[in-house]
């Protein structure tokens, strides 16, 4: 609202300071104007004026945008600007990433510990919402997290896309509702990146010294929800990172992942996406990765019912709406051990499979394939089942997903109690996409960080799609070890 008042009085006083310079100048010179003199002097003139004054400042942006942007590319060769070493399969199945922290805002908690807390103590409840109704008229039960305020992150937006001269999106409630969650857990991440070593001395560097500064270019991951238009990704985009340098991470070391292109938008199949595509390019790993989702609103409440996925009644074919935001630091190992964090976690590559029968199709589903992917994951981080302390997947109540999960359990966790050692993130904290499975990756770094144990990961939602991936304690000798020439000079 300030940025529209300013812009409006800017233009008025453009128009005034045309028209006194104009009427004095005709007063000067004893003579009356005519019409035609009129609308070019004092109408022409002055839009012209502004014309050129935005025309100049958007030439300035595009250039500095462009220069960024040959920075951030530069940063960050590309396959084809490498000449990366031979690895065997053998070994790829062995690399890891680091997690350096992690992230969330959820209906039972603000922080990874709050959440797990919640969950264990079995107080976790999702209740109905008090504003929102299906087609029949009754209250829908939702995973409402009550202090969102998305009008005020949308005013603050506006404001930054106004003096950027960028176009305001058409937000839904939901949309804005994920933008003021997804911002809060990505200031909360990058706050813990700018605990990185070589920060201080990079920022109070002179230009010509800072190419000797080892600081990593800090990539941003956002997984955004399929149903937002590629120009709205855009603009969050651009929003996550001007938080990112607002917060004081030099611009020219920001970057968009290239992951972000990719058509996979499941969680677990970016990162180890992310992990090969570092250790094959020899590449440095500093990434911020996050999700950030919301249902809680009338458009996607009916959009659900009338698609039959809502929960109605006491039957488990639907789902609950939820909302929340998750993401993670990730690193190499270099990075890693130059931050030194005190709980980090290592997360080990993914093994994933797709069923031939959708979940969602009538008759018994099988828990086979989950199975043999929990096996294979845990023969890629060489550990073994008894090792695994808990079972954390991104599955909701539906019967389907939890038949699934159980007969996982019983077949390779017989040891573990379904109750008390398996988290099932959308059936406590109600259905949000990506944000699922990321939330149990977040839970699965405390779990390994704090305790020093290992915690198997799974996703079910999709209908054919599944994933397993061990997160464990970050160990060293799991790393490559990347040569110091990889990193960015």
């Amino acid at each position: 609202m300030r940025a529209l008042l300013m812009r409006g009085l800017f233009i008025c006083a453009i128009f005034v300071t045309v028209w006194i310079l104009m009427v004095m100048y005709w007063r000067s010179t004893n003579r009356m104007p005519t019409s035609s003199e009129v609308v070019l002097y004092l109408l022409v003139l002055p839009v012209s004026f502004l014309f050129g004054l935005w025309l100049i400042r958007k030439m300035t942006v595009a250039v500095t945008a462009s220069a960024a942007a040959g920075v951030a590319a530069a940063a960050v060769p590309q396959p084809d600007d490498v000449n990366p070493p031979a690895h065997d399969d053998k070994q790829e199945r062995t690399w890891t990433l680091a997690i350096l922290a992690g992230a969330l805002r959820s209906p039972h908690g603000a922080s990874p510990d709050e959440l797990a807390t919640a969950l264990k103590s079995k107080e976790a409840r999702l209740e109905l919402d008090t504003e929102l109704t299906d087609s029949n008229g009754f209250p829908v039960r939702t995973g409402r997290i009550s202090d969102i305020d998305g009008d005020a992150v949308a005013e603050v937006i506006a404001a930054w896309l106004n003096s950027a001269n960028m176009q305001i999106p058409a937000w839904t409630a939901e949309q804005l509702r994920a933008l003021a969650m997804g911002s809060d857990v990505l200031v909360d991440l990058v706050s813990q990146a700018l605990t990185h070593p070589y920060l201080i001395d990079y920022v109070n560097a002179g230009t010509t010294k800072r190419s000797s500064i080892e600081l990593p270019v800090l990539q941003l991951l956002p997984v955004f929800p399929d149903s937002w238009p590629s120009d709205m990704r855009k603009t969050v985009a651009s929003w996550f990172m001007h938080l990112i340098e607002q917060h004081g991470w030099p611009a020219e070391k920001i970057l968009i992942s290239p992951m972000m292109t990719s058509n996979r938008t499941e969680p677990l199949s970016l990162i180890d996406r992310l992990s090969v595509h570092s250790h094959r390019q020899s590449l440095p790993c500093f990434c911020l990765m996050i999700a950030s989702e919301s249902f809680i609103g009338e458009k996607s409440i009916n959009q659900w019912d009338a698609a039959g996925q809502l929960l109605k009644g006491k039957g488990n074919t639907g789902q609950i709406p939820g909302e929340g935001a998750a993401g993670l630091l990730l690193a190499d190992q270099n990075q890693a051990t130059l931050m030194d964090v005190e709980f980090p976690a290592a997360i080990h590559r993914i093994a994933q499979g797709r069923r031939e029968k959708s979940a969602d199709a009538n008759g018994q589903v099988s828990a086979e394939l989950l199975s043999e992917l929990a096996q294979d994951a845990l023969l890629i981080a060489d550990t073994t089942s008894d090792k695994i302390t808990m079972l954390i997947a991104d599955s909701d109540h539906r019967g389907s997903r939890m038949t699934e999960l159980m007969g996982l359990s019983q077949r390779v966790f017989p040891e573990l109690d379904f109750n008390d050692q398996c988290m099932k993130i959308a059936a406590d904290c109600g259905a949000a996409g990506a944000v699922s499975s990321l939330t149990a990756l977040a839970l699965a770094h405390q779990e390994a960080a704090v305790n020093a144990t290992f915690t198997l990961c799974t996703s079910n939602q999709d209908a054919f799609d599944r994933t397993a991936v061990v997160i464990g304690p970050f160990i060293k000798a799991t790393f490559d070890t990347q040569a110091t020439a990889s990193h960015i000079h």
